[in-house]
């Protein structure tokens, strides 16, 4: 009986300081990375579109970058150039089959997930 009732003490002990120790941490507002494009809106054309990217908190190694899929824009590369400034990567994607609209662009890396849009701009009917 003494045992069982040790246990009990001292498992409500360790309850007592977890729940004063959690009271007193104190949590931060959570940031949200976004990623932003240097050009206004990307033409739907044959050849590869050159995108130069802001990132709002370092993502780190391995970066990838996805549309939705039926935004029709393909990911053909996407990293560093040297001499690059930090948090910018340039992306290379194709557009040849790309829907017009703002589409959302998540890219992921080591350390963190950022998200913004690209504007596809709506290919040029004039004269058609």
């Amino acid at each position: 009986m003494k045992a069982v009732l040790g246990v009990a003490v001292a498992t409500a002990a360790l309850w007592t300081t977890a729940s004063v120790q959690a009271e007193r941490q104190v949590i931060g507002p959570v940031q949200e990375c976004e990623v932003t494009a240097g050009v206004e809106t990307v033409p739907v054309q044959a050849e590869p579109v050159q995108i130069p990217l802001r990132h709002s908190e370092a993502v780190g190694d391995s970066v990838t970058a996805a549309f939705p899929a039926e935004s029709g824009i393909g990911v053909v590369s996407i990293g560093r150039d040297e001499g690059d400034e930090p948090m910018t990567l340039r992306l290379v994607a194709n557009t040849s089959e790309a829907a017009a609209g703002v589409w959302e662009l998540t890219i992921r890396g080591t350390e963190a997930e950022c998200k913004g849009t690209i504007t596809v701009a709506a290919p040029d009917t004039a004269g058609r």
